[in-house]
């Protein structure tokens, strides 16, 4: 999946913070893309030979951020009590 133009200046608006902080925060509407802005960054980073780390909160959060890495062909595992 391609990313819209304002998901392509979010991602690198946040690769370019990462040169002054090492917490960053993306904030966006329902619906808005976070899932696959971050899936985009993890298999870019995966492809670098980077380890990826996805922290999310309910069971829903986790089958997505699942769907959006398998679209995107980046290998990847759940953990997750009684899933």
């Amino acid at each position: 999946m391609k990313l819209r133009e304002y998901q392509r200046v979010i991602a690198r608006d946040l690769y370019n913070s990462f040169a002054s902080y090492r917490k960053n925060l993306i904030s966006l509407a329902t619906g808005g893309g976070k899932s696959l802005i971050f899936s985009t960054i993890a298999s870019y980073e995966i492809s670098q030979g980077n380890p990826v780390l996805i922290l999310v909160r309910r069971r829903h959060l986790v089958d997505q951020a699942s769907k959006n890495l398998t679209k995107q062909n980046v290998p990847h595992g759940i953990l997750m009590g009684d899933h």
